[in-house]
C-alpha cells in the first residue's frame, strides 16, 4: 500500500477527516512550471442528505515543525504531525467559524468570522486570553496571519486590514 493510502486509512481510523485534500506543489523539472500532487485526503465524512462539502479548513500556520489548523466544520484548532498526519493536539474555537491562526510570541490568535473578532490562546490549553473585537462594520475576518506585532487580516471581497498587537 503506497504512502497516500496508508495516511487516509489512518486518518479515516481516527474519524479525524479534517481536511479536503492536502496538496504538495513540486516542479516537474528545472524548465517545468508547478504541478499539484495530492499528498494527503482528509475527507470529511458527511451525512448523505449533504449534496456537497460545505467547507474545510480555513488557516494554516507553522510552528517548531507542526501544522497548525483551524477548522470551521469540525470548530477546532488542529496540531499536525506533517510526517504522520496525525492530530497530536486540539481545542475548540471560541465560535463556529474559525478563518485564520496566527502566532504572537508562544500564543495563538484565532479569528472568527461569525464573531467578527480574534482571539488569543494558550496553544497548550486551548485557554482564551485575551479577545479583540471588531466594529459592526468593520470588514469581517476571512483569514489572518501575524508578522511583526501586527495582525493582518482580509475578508471575502479584497479589504486587507492591519491591527497593532
Amino acid at each position: 500500500m503506497n504512502t497516500f493510502f496508508k495516511k487516509l486509512r489512518a486518518v479515516k481510523e481516527l474519524n479525524l477527516s479534517i481536511l479536503k485534500e492536502v496538496l504538495e506543489w513540486q516542479p516537474l523539472n528545472q524548465h517545468d512550471s508547478l504541478k499539484r500532487r495530492c499528498i494527503c485526503n482528509l475527507s470529511r465524512e458527511l451525512p448523505s442528505k449533504s449534496p456537497r462539502p460545505a467547507t474545510g479548513a480555513h488557516g494554516l500556520e507553522w510552528r517548531e515543525g507542526k501544522l497548525w489548523v483551524a477548522v470551521p466544520p469540525s470548530r477546532m484548532i488542529y496540531r499536525i504531525d506533517p510526517e504522520s498526519w496525525m492530530v497530536e493536539q486540539r481545542f475548540p474555537s471560541v465560535g463556529n467559524r474559525p478563518h485564520g491562526i496566527g502566532w504572537e510570541g508562544d500564543t495563538l490568535w484565532c479569528t472568527d468570522t461569525n464573531l467578527n473578532a480574534f482571539f488569543k490562546h494558550d496553544p497548550h490549553s486551548g485557554e482564551i486570553l485575551e479577545k479583540i473585537q471588531l466594529a459592526d462594520d468593520d470588514p469581517l475576518p476571512h483569514g489572518m496571519t501575524i508578522r511583526d506585532g501586527v495582525l493582518w487580516y482580509c475578508d471575502d471581497v479584497g479589504i486587507v486590514c492591519r491591527l497593532k498587537l
